[in-house]
């Protein structure tokens, strides 16, 4: 039995990258949306944490919100990802983004 061939993994230069960036209109509007998306999950997050810290004026608290913040992809992740492998990628982020933004909009 012959061994697998090895894969060769060439790095993206920057220049390659921005070339990218400006000729593929559909590339360059899906990474306008996720750093749109990226800029409101930290703005989320830090107002939670500062809430937190207010409202309870222990550390601990922030700490227990860091843990049940990540716990759920943690359990989910394995199943979510056979979930992304069967679903259009497009819909699936469509509607992970509105459901982020229907839970902070309850916050409000």
């Amino acid at each position: 039995m012959e061994p697998a061939p090895e894969l060769e993994i060439s790095p993206v230069s920057f220049a390659h990258y921005l070339r990218l960036l400006r000729g593929n209109r559909n590339f360059r509007r899906l990474w306008g949306a996720q750093i749109v998306s990226e800029i409101g999950d930290w703005f989320y997050t830090l107002a939670i944490y500062n809430l937190l810290l207010q409202l309870t004026g222990r550390a601990g608290s922030v700490a227990l919100a860091l843990v049940l913040q990540v716990l759920p992809q943690t359990l989910i992740g394995p199943t979510a990802g056979v979930l992304n492998d069967r679903l259009r990628r497009k819909h699936v982020m469509i509607a992970a983004d509105l459901g982020r933004m229907l839970i902070v909009l309850c916050m409000l």
